[in-house]
């Protein structure tokens, strides 16, 4: 379990990280993107996490 929260935190450190590049060019600043953007990197995280676990379990299996 906690290294599942490690994969989750890891993701969501790395898409988020993402996000602030777009922050920096200057892309994303007004609310609604930001919100969404937001949304995005939460989905993005619970679906890589997953997607990162379920390849280890086979890669193991």
């Amino acid at each position: 379990l906690g290294l599942f929260g490690l994969t989750a935190a890891a993701w969501f450190h790395t898409l988020n990280g993402i996000r602030h590049l777009a922050w920096d060019a200057g892309y994303g600043y007004d609310i609604q993107t930001t919100y969404r953007s937001g949304r995005w990197v939460l989905i993005g995280t619970g679906v890589a996490t997953l997607l990162t676990w379920l390849i280890a379990i086979i890669a193991w299996g």
